[in-house]
């Protein structure tokens, strides 16, 4: 068992991506659009094996202190833990449970003079059973709970449960390809059937994804999923919406110190307002890693977002909105000593929107020290 302690502290010049005309005073109460973050950690890790099986557990305890906008402090607590279970050489699987508690992101929610702490929790059973050869049979239930502690129209809390079927097969361990069928139900936790705004109460999710990792050499590997997914509003036919998502990331190693990542998405979201039901989320990334030495690394991350808002309800008659991010971020890990690791970290983000409330611009840097004992 490990014991986890540490701190950091945040400078951030835009924590609520405010536009360059928000009257920060007016909005907010205070003179100051920038803040510092100081925060304070504490928790256990534990991953044990026994016989065939393995446990996997860590907790954390945080405080977050917001020396500007103080409205914003919370004390999330977090955790996860898992089951690596196994049956016998040929059915294995997990069982697992994980919460998370943080501030919803103000690029989204625009409410900025509320405090926002939007909890998920996950539970999820999964099996994979080999059945002959180099074929697996695999299948999963899961559920998933999101809660925001103020409304949040736009994503509203819910309640999802549902499960997965599939099968892949191993050419070799780093040689897979697989078809995975999912199928979920959501039940909006905090927001009522509305028939005039066309907001409904839940509905129903399917997709079917195709999937594949390859060891292209012994520098390179490829990993990548397509899927087709399908949303059916509960009452609002409106509402439905349905198409392509995907992922794919391409790994280079030239050396034993240095590796270059590229990776490229594309994921629908629900999206509850007039002007859209769902958002088209498209991301490409690249990130460039070198180990220093054995107790130094630095990372760098350049992405670029593009975020579409589709399919509005019948009545709304304006100009479909569209968000253009382009972000940066560098990080530095150090550790003089085998308990004590020192991380900075440097970011620049901006977007546009053709939205006047949706453009913003921040930088922030952040220095973190962390305790294993």
């Amino acid at each position: 068992m490990t014991f986890i302690a540490g701190t950091s502290v945040t400078w951030d010049s835009n924590p609520l991506r405010l536009t360059d005309t928000d009257d920060v005073q007016a909005l907010t109460g205070k003179s100051s659009r920038s803040d510092r973050i100081v925060s304070a950690y504490a928790g256990i890790r534990l991953d044990k094996p026994y016989a065939q099986q393995r446990f996997q557990a860590e907790v954390l305890k945080s405080a977050h202190r917001y020396e500007n906008f103080s409205y914003l402090n919370f004390d999330p607590l977090d955790y996860r833990g898992a089951w690596l279970w196994q049956l016998s050489p040929r059915l294995s699987g997990v069982i697992s449970a994980d919460r998370t508690e943080a501030l919803a992101n103000y690029a989204d929610f625009r409410n900025v003079s509320q405090r926002n702490v939007r909890t998920t929790e996950n539970q999820a059973l999964s099996a994979d059973w080999s059945a002959f050869g180099g074929w697996h049979v695999l299948g999963a239930v899961a559920r998933r709970e999101v809660k925001n502690s103020v409304p949040f129209s736009q994503l509203p809390g819910y309640d999802g449960r549902g499960g997965e079927t599939g099968a892949k097969y191993e050419w070799a361990p780093d040689r897979t390809m697989g078809i995975i069928f999912r199928s979920r139900d959501i039940s909006y936790v905090d927001q009522p059937l509305d028939p005039v705004t066309l907001q409904d109460d839940g509905g129903h999710v399917t997709d079917r994804e195709l999937f594949a990792t390859w060891r292209l050499s012994g520098k390179s590997d490829l990993e990548g999923r397509v899927a087709v997914v399908d949303y059916r509003s509960n009452h609002f036919r409106e509402r439905d919406f349905s198409g392509p998502t995907g992922r794919l990331a391409f790994n280079w190693t030239p050396t034993g110190k240095l590796k270059l990542s590229l990776l490229a998405s594309r994921d629908l979201g629900l999206w509850n307002t007039d002007y859209a039901s769902y958002r088209v989320d498209k991301a490409i990334a690249l990130v460039p890693a070198w180990q220093i030495s054995g107790t130094a690394s630095v990372r760098v991350s350049l992405r670029r977002f593009t975020t579409d808002y589709r399919n509005p309800v019948p009545a709304f008659t304006g100009p479909l909105r569209k968000d253009t991010s382009n972000a940066a971020d560098l990080t530095l890990d150090w550790s003089p000593r085998r308990n004590l690791v020192l991380t900075g970290n440097v970011q620049r983000e901006l977007r546009d929107s053709n939205d006047p409330t949706g453009d913003f611009q921040r930088t922030a840097a952040r220095l973190d020290v962390s305790f294993l004992f």
